[in-house]
């Protein structure tokens, strides 16, 4: 498989075109459209529903026609930019740049009553004080919560949106807890990431470093991503920063009737310095934010993995993240998750949506050619969109006072 990799970077090999793969340039291209949408929007300070649609009608037809060598460095480039942004907000804060309540409730120097003396009965009834342990254990779980709002509250009026938790409008089995948008989000905005320990295809080849992914005691939340790598959603990770923006493994599946408002798209983090070095295209990542990013390798580094990371253009770490597919404004966010062939054995699906995960499941799955007529009719469902975005273009009317030019083919 390295070889292999090897092999196509260079051009001297071509992969299958699989349903991984026609899948995979669906789903960059509109990535591209809406990650090069939203550079314009901030470039230009345009908002509202007309301009989102004409342009993106422009920029749809533009990346209809590119190929995946094309798509990933410009989607992960334009991620890079908006992550380092984001994690940079997120630095500003824990450096001091806005106050926040860093010092945690300390216990006096002199205990003088009965609150601060250990409770000798077997309950708490025999000593109608609280004990000094549980005074301060929630003094401490109030501050915590009072930082983590803080946080976040400073994330919106900086960043324009945070991210908050709370009961999910369309909760499905276990998960009941929904990801929601405070403040505006612009089309093309990368909203979340999704935590957890990452797994490549050498990794995954190894039994003690992916058995015990099996264990079917442990409810676990994979995500798949294009290049054979799986995310473990809910893995433990240790020695990473607070990321208010690492909750995606928190967003539901929308109700029925109701369009998903976010898409997920892989994202690399380039190593800057190694990268510079070995003639990397992809744009590095600020050493200085690497703390903040939620994801870690599965296993340890072996001789293969680090082989397989130096043709991997020294990438530090993987990630997969959550793009707005529109403006979002104060309300829940939504992922279709029939696209992910693990999600209804983690639950994700309702029953109403089972079929259309399981028509999906063939073109998504992880390896293997798709039939002819499969492929065929991924491209005309494609085709048909750049035909309805080209019709929409020609018949659109400006309001006044926008420059025509930022639609011009």
């Amino acid at each position: 498989m390295v070889l292999r990799s090897f092999l196509n970077r260079l051009g001297l090999f071509s992969l299958p075109r699989h349903g991984r793969h026609l899948a995979a340039e669906v789903d960059f291209r509109h990535g591209c459209t809406l990650l090069e949408l939203n550079e314009r929007l901030v470039e230009s300070g345009l908002s509202g529903t007309q301009h989102f649609k004409a342009l993106r009608a422009e920029f749809l037809t533009k990346w209809s026609t590119r190929s995946l060598q094309e798509l990933i460095p410009f989607a992960n480039d334009s991620m890079t930019i908006q992550l380092s942004e984001m994690f940079q907000h997120l630095h500003d804060i824990d450096a001091g740049d806005s106050p926040l309540p860093t010092v945690l409730p300390s216990a006096p120097s002199k205990a003088t009553t009965a609150a601060f003396s250990p409770s000798i009965g077997p309950s708490t009834h025999t000593n109608p004080l609280p004990t000094l342990e549980f005074r301060m254990k929630a003094l401490h779980e109030d501050a915590v919560k009072e930082a983590e709002t803080r946080v976040r509250r400073l994330l919106e009026a900086r960043h324009g949106f945070a991210l908050w938790l709370g009961p999910s409008q369309a909760a499905t089995g276990p998960h009941a807890t929904g990801v929601y948008v405070r403040g505006k989000a612009r089309p093309g905005s990368v909203v979340a990431l999704f935590p957890g320990a990452v797994y490549n295809g050498e990794m995954l080849q190894i039994g003690r470093d992916c058995g015990h992914l099996g264990d079917p005691r442990v409810p676990r939340v994979f995500i798949p991503r294009l290049d054979e790598a799986i995310l473990d959603a809910h893995a433990p990770i240790k020695n990473i920063r607070l990321n208010p923006f690492a909750q995606a493994h928190h967003v539901r599946h929308p109700p029925q009737g109701v369009s998903p408002n976010v898409m997920h798209l892989q994202v690399d983090f380039v190593d800057g310095e190694a990268g510079a070095g070995g003639g990397s295209s992809l744009l590095p990542f600020p050493p200085h934010l690497r703390d903040y990013i939620p994801n870690v390798w599965g296993s340890d580094t072996t001789t293969g993995q680090g082989l397989y990371g130096s043709l991997e253009q020294n990438i530090w770490a993987k990630g997969v993240a959550l793009i707005a597919t529109r403006e979002i404004w104060n309300e829940e966010v939504f992922l279709d998750h029939t696209l992910n062939p693990f999600a209804k054995s983690a639950r994700l699906i309702p029953a109403w949506a089972e079929d259309t995960w399981l028509a999906r499941k063939e073109l998504r799955r992880l390896s293997g050619r798709v039939s002819r007529e499969t492929e065929e009719g991924v491209l005309r469902h494609f085709s048909a969109e750049v035909e309805e975005a080209r019709n929409f273009l020609s018949k659109q009317t400006l309001p006044d006072g926008v420059d025509e030019k930022l639609i011009s083919k």
